[in-house]
């Protein structure tokens, strides 16, 4: 009948009205026209089409509009913040990574142009490479390219400063060199024979082991100072603290430990959340004590 066909028509165009604002992902909009879609008035109902125009709750455009905007502003926030969290953090971490692991250049450059290390302390540097190479065995077996990135250079860096040790250095730094050498070697490669054979399989996996190893070497490396930095608070005096690596390590540590919370790795996480601690510490002490 006419009736039945006008009643169908009307009910596709509100049908319709629906799946657009169902497109516009806005629940405002969806609400108002789910309720003009239920609550067709009466008369309609009744067959008095040519009547009054039905008076119903049409989505406002301002509120959709709104709601569009909210729900983009939404979007961006979490997108910035993943962005910042996941990107710069770690960009950031790699460019002042880079930059610590560049302080003993300019030293070490010097003594190699003078031929001797003088009073130079040769230790930090096998360390720098027991560390680096440790953190690169566990950045590779979990592939994440930020982590490998800064401990390629540092690596490296370490690498060339140990051999110039090697070579400038008195017997007594050559000995220390060697020993320290050894025994960044015996626990690295260790590491990595025993994650390769899988004869730790039932206890942890291979990246396990490694971030576990890369831990305890950080943390050695981290806690050696220590005892330097309460000789300073002994004598009030904070001439042995070079400012620059202090602020510097704030902010690495800082950076990594954002990034490591932000893909939830607490491996990453948590020795640089307590590096960072340890050069705010530093930082405090130059900053009360500095001559």
């Amino acid at each position: 009948s006419t009736m039945a066909t006008a009643m169908a028509r009307i009910r596709i165009f509100h049908a319709a009205a629906v799946a657009i604002v169902l497109l516009a992902s806005s629940s405002e909009a969806l609400v108002s026209s789910a309720t003009f879609l239920f609550t067709m008035p009466r008369a309609a109902m009744a067959g008095n089409i040519a009547g009054p125009a039905p008076s119903c709750p049409v989505p406002r455009e301002g509120a959709l509009r709104r709601s569009l905007r909210g729900g983009a502003a939404a979007a961006t926030a979490g997108m910035t913040t993943e962005f910042a969290l996941k990107t710069v953090a770690p960009a950031c971490g790699v460019l002042i990574a880079n930059l610590m692991f560049l302080a003993p250049m300019q030293q070490v450059l010097k003594a190699r142009k003078e031929g001797t290390l003088g009073d130079v302390n040769v230790l930090p540097y096998p360390a720098q490479m027991g560390n680096c190479g440790a953190w690169l065995t566990y950045a590779l077996a979990i592939g994440n390219p930020w982590v490998i990135a800064p401990n390629v250079s540092g690596l490296l860096f370490g690498l060339f400063y140990t051999i110039t040790g090697l070579q400038l250095g008195s017997e007594e730094k050559k000995s220390q060199l060697r020993k320290s050498l050894a025994v960044y070697s015996a626990v690295v490669f260790g590491a990595i024979a025993l994650g390769l054979s899988g004869a730790t399989k039932s206890v942890m996996s291979a990246p396990n082991l490694y971030g576990w190893v890369g831990n305890a070497l950080l943390m050695v490396y981290y806690i050696t100072p220590l005892a330097s930095l309460a000789n300073i608070i002994k004598t009030k005096n904070a001439s042995t603290i070079d400012p620059r690596l202090a602020f510097a390590g704030v902010l690495n540590g800082l950076f990594w430990f954002a990034y490591g919370v932000a893909i939830w790795d607490g491996y990453v996480a948590i020795p640089n959340g307590i590096g960072a601690l340890i050069a705010t510490f530093s930082s405090t002490l130059w900053l009360a004590f500095r001559k």
